[in-house]
């Protein structure tokens, strides 16, 4: 609760033992106030681009991007 992102991020590779790599440093102006106890990385990943207005994809097993939504 009540973290920037890039925390977040830093205990989600931690806890899944994956790689996440922001490509939008705007987003880390954000707070987020969440509960991912109980959630698999794909619930978290489609909460995560919710609130933040970012989109996710999968570089490889072990790594996923993160960008800016475009419109």
């Amino acid at each position: 609760n009540n973290l920037p992102p890039r925390q977040v991020i830093t205990a989600l590779n931690k806890a899944f033992n994956i790689r996440f790599y922001c490509h939008n440093e705007v987003m880390n102006q954000f707070i987020l106030i969440a509960d991912f106890n109980n959630q698999n990385l794909g619930n978290i990943l489609e909460m995560l681009a919710k609130s933040l207005g970012i989109r996710y994809e999968f570089a490889s097993d072990n790594v996923i991007n993160l960008y800016e939504e475009k419109n």
